[in-house]
């Protein structure tokens, strides 16, 4: 018994941990283009783009990003910054 307990325990410290990620989402024109720190702005925020970001069809990848584009960006809050998990054109 003690030992489900500890096991229960540990994975709900994991699940509640830290590096818990909050997903959401934003639709709005690329303000900023950060080809040296890979981030991209939209609606003042700064968002991370990363090495599994996945790049809608349409758009490509990461070059094809435009100045004023509107794109829709699925992202997690991960350490307090924003991630990108998923980036595509807006309409698509």
């Amino acid at each position: 018994m003690n030992r489900t307990m500890l096991a229960f325990t540990l994975g709900l410290a994991v699940v509640l941990g830290a590096g818990t990620a909050l997903a959401a989402e934003i639709v709005g024109p690329v303000q900023n283009i950060d080809a040296e720190e890979g981030t991209v702005t939209v609606e003042g925020i700064e968002f991370l783009i990363a090495e599994d970001t996945d790049f809608d069809m349409a758009l490509g990848s990461y070059a094809d990003l435009e100045g004023g584009q509107t794109v829709e960006i699925d992202f997690d809050v991960i350490d307090g910054r924003h991630v990108i998990n998923q980036i595509r054109p807006e309409p698509f």
